[in-house]
């Protein structure tokens, strides 16, 4: 199953983030969060504990760094937080302070 999607977060004042996601396997905008958990002290730039909710509860580990050197483009990873495999990759970029993106399953 190939999942490809697109998102969006906010990142709130105490670092953590909240946005909604779509995909080829739903018809409406869900709702993720995450808690942060190491920041190199950079907007968005960090470790996350993320969770959603898409046909039951679903948590991942979320790493995002820059994917270029002039810091225009962010590369996101999610990690199964059990087996530790990427489940997923995607990437974006920051419009009105907001992460816009892209992503799909490994």
């Amino acid at each position: 199953m190939n999942i490809k999607g697109r998102f969006y977060y906010k990142q709130t004042l105490n670092g953590n983030l909240i946005g909604e996601f779509s995909n080829n396997f739903t018809d409406e905008n869900l709702t993720e969060s995450g808690i942060i958990v190491s920041n190199f002290s950079e907007p968005y730039i960090g470790i996350y504990n993320v969770c959603w909710y898409e046909n039951g509860p679903k948590s991942s580990k979320l790493e995002i760094i820059y994917r270029t050197e002039n810091r225009e483009i962010f590369q996101l990873t999610w990690i199964n937080l059990k087996t530790e495999k990427i489940e997923f990759r995607g990437e974006g970029f920051i419009v009105d302070n907001i992460l816009i993106g892209n992503y799909e399953s490994v």
